[in-house]
């Protein structure tokens, strides 16, 4: 069996995370400095096209690439434990065939079936963008099993460096397609398409950085015809773990595509017209939902370059070392999550005004509010669901996604037909759903004990932030120091995070001892 120190398995967690969160920073960033003059280009109603073909994209997307990067991962590991390492490219290779086949006819049923999914969503003229990004679903297939194989070897970078590439390519030629598309003067769909063309072209060229990535990773491993594993067992194990990831994942994004018809025609059936509508959407789409992803973008590559190691410590029974690695994962993820829910609830319009226009901000401040629950909520939640992945549990996250999506389509399909809340029920869907995930997750876990400590420090970083961004927030506008608006809400803003900080140091400081550090 592989012997790994506790200093080696930190310096594995901390160094993966941390590439892959860097990677995560400047992709959001890249993708701000993209959307923004998007928006300028192609408008609310443009981007509600752009953002509809986004969303039916990513059902398939996450249909086959949600599951397929832990499944790969998750054998590496176990053949690295078993003393099997030469069934590493084995491996590799049988699953690289099997996604070149799926993805190739996802891609071909996604141009197929573009105009009728199109009009499913109550967005008939987000055809063209679907049909420009309907190939990414291929190259982001073979790009989540070479990046499952590297982060079974704990080799993190190239996979960060590879969403690097995908964003610059989004960034540089969706950008330059769209502006040259309206200079032609195309209809808003077409330009949308347009835009859309970056992303395919970023995800094949990310592909093929991947692709030798992988082959470089072990340029001397060969395929022993003495291998323990047929490849009919390694197919059936690799289906085993994938599919359910992929099956609560997809069921989860398959509703978010069932919401986005909701919302649409639930816009029009309270007077919006389906540009409007459309309008709304985008905005949504746009400024909110962007916000909660950057948060979830930063922190689920801490628990993504865990899985190897929290499998390995499953493996091997130890539940004090597993306890101690989720924990000192909580905490970390806790005191970034906490903060931004906070500005999220307390400051959504001075956030979104930093960067869109004051009127688009002022429409999607609601949203962003909303979505402070949310921001919480979802990574402990992808915490949880990791613990139950390394421990061999894919079923319990995939129920748990389910009766979630189930929520959010319930909640969502209620709530639209209230004039007052509109287009406030997709965040206010989301909150829910996570939140319900949640409690059967948790409830789920076998020996509990285990998520104790995690949740506590959870605890602690809500309600140590809770006293550092309300108190500035009563005192500055009770006792009228500044005035109350932009620049008072600016001035509070930068108060309760430097109070923040301060307060969470002592906490963060005890890391240097947790195993992610020594």
């Amino acid at each position: 069996m592989r012997k790994e120190t506790k200093s080696g398995l930190g310096k594995q967690i901390l160094t993966g995370a941390l590439s892959l969160s860097v990677a995560a920073i400047l992709v959001k960033i890249m993708g701000v400095i993209y959307k923004v003059p998007l928006s300028y280009i192609l408008g609310d109603e443009g981007m509600g096209y752009f953002n509809s073909a986004y969303a039916v994209y990513g059902f398939f997307y996450v249909l086959c690439t949600a599951g397929v990067p832990k499944a790969v991962a998750v054998l590496i590991t176990e053949a690295n434990e078993s003393g099997r390492g030469e069934e590493r490219a084995r491996i590799f290779k049988i699953t690289l065939t099997l996604f070149l086949y799926i993805g190739l006819a996802l891609s071909l049923g996604f141009i197929i079936f573009s105009g009728p999914l199109a009009s499913l969503v109550g967005a008939s003229r987000s055809r063209a963008a679907m049909l420009a990004i309907a190939p990414s679903v291929l190259f982001t297939s073979l790009s989540g099993v070479m990046r499952g194989y590297l982060n079974g070897q704990n080799n993190l970078f190239p996979v960060a460096l590879s969403q690097l590439i995908e964003a610059l390519g989004k960034l540089g030629l969706g950008l330059a397609f769209a502006y040259l598309s309206a200079k032609l003067g195309h209809s808003l769909p077409i330009c949308a398409a347009f835009s859309v063309l970056g992303i395919t072209l970023g995800s094949l060229f990310g592909c093929l950085y991947l692709y030798i990535a992988s082959k470089k990773q072990n340029p001397r491993e060969k395929t022993r015809q003495s291998s323990t594993l047929s490849r009919r067992k390694i197919v059936k194990r690799f289906l085993s773990i994938a599919i359910p990831i992929s099956l609560g994942s997809s069921v989860l994004s398959l509703s978010s595509v069932i919401d986005l018809g909701i919302i649409m025609r639930g816009l029009r059936a309270i007077g919006y017209t389906e540009e409007a509508g459309a309008a709304l959407f985008g905005n949504y789409t746009t400024l909110a939902v962007p916000m909660l992803n950057l948060v979830s973008a930063v922190l689920t590559p801490i628990t993504v370059a865990a899985l190897p190691t929290l499998t390995s410590l499953s493996l091997r029974a130890d539940s004090e070392g597993f306890r101690s690695t989720l924990t000192d994962i909580a905490r970390i993820t806790a005191a970034i999550a906490t903060p931004a829910a906070l500005c999220f609830l307390l400051f959504p319009f001075t956030i979104l005004d930093l960067l869109f226009s004051p009127g688009a901000s002022v429409i999607g401040a609601g949203g962003l509010a909303l979505l402070a629950p949310a921001t919480l909520l979802l990574p402990l939640l992808t915490i949880v669901n990791t613990a139950h992945e390394a421990r061999g549990s894919f079923k319990i996250p995939v129920i748990s996604l389910i009766v979630g999506a189930i929520v959010k389509t319930v909640a969502g399909s209620v709530l639209i037909g209230v004039s007052e809340i509109g287009i406030l029920a997709a965040p206010i869907g989301t909150s829910l759903s996570y939140l319900v995930s949640l409690i059967i997750s948790v409830t789920a876990l076998r020996q509990p004990m285990l998520l104790r400590a995690a949740l506590l420090c959870y605890l602690r970083a809500i309600v140590v932030g809770a006293v550092a961004f309300c108190l500035p927030y009563i005192i500055v506008f009770s006792l009228d120091l500044v005035p109350y608006g932009r620049y008072g809400m600016y001035f509070v803003f930068a108060i309760s995070l430097a109070l923040y900080a301060i307060m969470e140091y002592p906490a963060l400081k005890r890391l240097k001892k947790s195993r992610l550090f020594c």
